[in-house]
């Protein structure tokens, strides 16, 4: 069976057209290569104006949502980034190093003279991810594990791995061996698969060699917020965000991981690392 999930690293420009970007099937969207291959280097789009700068560091011992946002006083999280009206023309939003729990998703525009940019801070590595780890697994029968797991978006009645059914990934490796797919019914489980009794919240899984699942990372999904889309644009009354650039990310278990999907415009992203992305 072919492999449908997709590693990529990116670097590309959309200007003045819509796409939907998740590259989780062949990656053809406009030419993009598969794991290993990065696209080459990008238009710069004029000369930004002296502007603001903010930062956003879940680890420093003063992070805080209710803070300016400087390096000193930095955000916690991305909420703030979702607001409308923090950010003008011009501005640079720095993310420090970190795994950020929650999706990326700008509102405000920046002009065709000044993108609003959003970057990872010098090398540091941030990882916007759609997972959470399931643990205390218990033996149901036979090979089958199970584990409470509180999960408002797995649902096993949708027949194939998509932003719809949810996932359940082994060990963070991303091929059919370690995508579990769904089963509808408990009784039909077989090896490589996964069930969610969603009454009693209750999560089974038979990996492909029939390992206890105590010995892996077993990672899945909670909510559609977090998992449906990494770094997200169309957002409702704030659709058409455009001049933005986003640089430096990595996304990691999201159904898509770049989503564009209104009319936002004139968008750069460079150096952007995609890493299982499971809806094609």
């Amino acid at each position: 069976m072919q492999n449908r999930f997709k590693n990529i690293k990116l670097s590309f420009v959309i200007m003045l057209t819509t796409i939907i970007v998740w590259c989780a099937a062949d990656c053809a969207v406009f030419g993009l290569k598969e794991v290993g291959v990065e696209v080459g280097e990008v238009a710069i789009f004029g000369a930004q104006a002296q502007a603001a700068e903010y930062y956003v560091d879940q680890n420093h011992s003063s992070a805080s949502n209710s803070n300016p946002g400087t390096e000193d006083l930095p955000w916690e999280t991305f909420a703030r980034l979702d607001n409308s009206g923090t950010f003008a023309p011009g501005d640079t939003i720095f993310v420090k190093a970190g795994i950020y729990k929650a999706p990326l998703r700008p509102v405000d525009p920046g002009t065709p003279d000044n993108y609003i940019t959003f970057k990872t801070f010098e090398d540091d590595e941030v990882i916007i991810d759609g997972s959470y780890e399931v643990t205390g697994w218990e033996l149901h029968s036979g090979s089958i594990y199970k584990a409470s797991w509180d999960s408002s978006h797995l649902n096993a009645q949708f027949q194939g791995i998509s932003d719809a059914t949810g996932f359940v990934n082994v060990d963070r490796i991303f091929d059919n061996d370690h995508f579990l797919k769904p089963i509808v019914n408990l009784g039909d489980m077989e090896q490589t698969s996964w069930h969610y009794d969603i009454d009693n919240k209750i999560l089974y899984v038979w990996l492909s060699n029939s390992s206890n699942p105590n010995d892996h990372a077993i990672l899945s999904t909670k909510n559609s917020y977090v998992s449906d889309n990494c770094i997200y644009l169309n957002r409702g009354p704030y659709a058409g965000a455009s001049y933005l650039k986003f640089e430096g990310f990595k996304t990691r278990l999201c159904a898509h991981g770049i989503l564009v999907y209104g009319s936002e415009h004139d968008l750069e992203f460079k150096n952007i690392e995609i890493l299982g992305t499971f809806d094609g």
